[in-house]
């Protein structure tokens, strides 16, 4: 049987930074990937039997990948939550979806022509990963140990007591949400609100002891803490589409608002009635920041906004449950919609 000669190159969304944080990508552009797919092509082609692109797009890029190159041979893109066996050809290209979650995996069976290149038949399918039938990587194994022992002291190490249960749902006031965003804002005085939102947050906690791992499996993400402003008149416009359920929810901290019908009736920041002329400095995460224009319609364009030094919000979470030891936080009353 004849070797085959692979050329295969990857690709990622040009709208990456719309999952990610932008902070940690400082410098690094997207750009659009069909013009270097086609300059991949002309340069390999001669010399490899198959062309492969590795993708982290949805099905419809992927589709219009294909139909704007010529000598592609394959395009095998990223996985869906659901499994997916289904194979599209367009433009003579292949194009299949990985297997998900380590729950799957995919298997491309093809026959190609080393005479002329490209594929003469191929067969796809998903084959469950059953766990028990892996084999053990034994030095992987032994990594995992060490790794277990040395942090999971510190993980079940118990740092204050919860008094009320945090509750944690998506669409309505909650008092975890209500927490995280009062101590977002206590870590940064100056700042006159704090805004969470809510998928910021993974999970709620019982009343009960708190442990370090708690706080990691509510916050698990390492995200910076970012002071920007807005003016009132923006905040004004924000607030009047949240209190009509537009857009997702998202729990303010130094704010109190009240509404009726549909319309704003009070809003004081501080205990002062929102001044639609004043400017307000907003405590936040670095996603919610990177995602400004989704969750406040604002553009981050020439907007004052600095990090704080050395914030990391499950840090200063961690740190405020060990100083406060004895934690209560009933739901309070400073969103009220009528």
């Amino acid at each position: 049987m004849p070797e085959l000669k692979v050329g295969v190159i990857g690709l990622i969304d040009p709208d990456f930074k719309n999952a990610v944080i932008r902070s940690g990508v400082l410098g690094i552009e997207g750009l659009e990937p069909a013009g270097y797919v086609r300059e991949f092509v002309s340069r390999r082609r001669e010399n490899c039997d198959l062309l492969v692109a590795l993708t982290y797009f949805k099905w419809e890029m992927d589709s219009t990948l294909a139909a704007d190159t010529e000598g592609l041979d394959i395009i095998i893109g990223r996985s869906d939550s659901e499994p997916d066996a289904g194979v599209k050809v367009i433009n003579g290209v292949i194009i299949v979806r990985a297997g998900a979650d380590g729950k799957w995996l995919g298997r491309l069976t093809v026959e190609a022509d080393t005479a002329i290149g490209g594929v003469t038949d191929y067969d796809n399918a998903l084959l469950r990963v059953i766990p028990e039938a892996v084999p053990v990587d034994e030095k992987l194994s032994r990594f995992a140990r060490r790794m277990d022992k040395k942090y999971t002291k510190d993980l079940q190490r118990r740092i204050g007591t919860l008094q009320t249960d945090w509750i944690l749902e998506y669409d309505k006031p909650c008092n975890l949400p209500q927490w995280v965003a009062d101590v977002m804002r206590e870590a940064a005085p100056s700042a006159d609100l704090a805004v969470i939102n809510h998928d910021n947050l993974l999970k709620g906690l019982p009343m009960g002891s708190i442990l370090e791992k708690d706080i990691w499996e509510i916050c698990p993400y390492d995200y910076p803490i970012v002071i920007f402003q807005i003016s009132g008149d923006e905040l004004i416009r924000i607030l009047r589409r949240q209190i009509v359920g537009s857009g997702e929810f998202l729990t303010w901290s130094g704010l109190i608002l009240r509404a009726e019908q549909g319309k704003l009736v009070d809003v004081r920041i501080g205990g002062r009635k929102l001044d639609w002329r004043d400017d307000y400095a907003v405590v936040a995460t670095g996603h919610f920041w990177d995602n400004l224009e989704e969750y406040l319609q604002l553009s981050r364009v020439d907007r004052p906004r600095f990090f704080l030094p050395g914030a990391n919000q499950r840090e200063i979470l961690i740190r405020t449950v060990e100083r406060m030891r004895i934690i209560s936080t009933p739901l309070d009353d400073r969103w009220v919609v009528r």
